[in-house]
Order: structure tokens, then C-alpha cells, then sequence
């Protein structure tokens, strides 16, 4: 099983959840299935992490 790990942060909650929907159907193109995902809030604006898996 094949995974990867996806950092995506940005000041603004808008842009970082459209850059995180963007990675995702780029990585379920690839074949790729997201598995888990944590959001964290802070001071400097909002950060994604996204976890993928793949049988290839």
C-alpha cells in the first residue's frame, strides 16, 4: 500500500479548503483514495493535513 501526505495552509479558510479540494481530485485521479485528515486552527490561518492511500 502506497500513501502520501499532503500539507495545505493558508491564512484564508477559503483558499486553504479549495486548495485542499483540489488536491484531493487530483490524487483520486491518480488513483488514490483519502483516508484521514486533520484541521487545525491557529493564529496564522487554517492548515489541512490529508492522508492518502493506494493499493498500486
Amino acid at each position: 500500500m502506497n500513501r502520501q501526505i499532503e500539507l495545505v495552509q493558508s491564512g484564508s479558510r477559503q483558499q486553504v479548503e479549495s486548495s485542499a479540494n483540489n488536491r484531493i481530485e487530483e490524487f483520486e485521479a491518480d488513483g488514490y483514495d483519502l483516508v484521514d485528515q486533520e484541521i487545525s486552527l491557529d493564529g496564522n490561518g487554517m492548515t489541512i493535513l490529508l492522508v492518502f492511500a493506494s493499493d498500486e
